[in-house]
């Protein structure tokens, strides 16, 4: 999320989080999404930006369903 600061790309995430977690109805079947959003502060985008990215979504992920870390 280009020129976002922490507190919009929390809001954001929450945002995306709480759309993707609603529950829908597939062939009769209750069916339930939810995501890992690593966040990552840059100034120039590399290899590192990414790799920060990523640890952050598998802290997410640990932490549990549905949430999000900012590294």
């Amino acid at each position: 999320m280009k020129n976002t600061d922490e507190k919009n790309a929390k809001d954001i995430s929450k945002k995306i989080l709480e759309n993707i977690k609603k529950t829908f109805v597939y062939e009769s079947k209750n069916i339930q999404v939810t995501a890992s959003i690593g966040i990552t502060e840059y100034v120039l985008l590399n290899k590192d930006t990414y790799d920060d990215a990523y640890k952050a979504m598998i802290n997410a992920k640990k932490e549990g369903r549905n949430t999000f870390k900012l590294i």
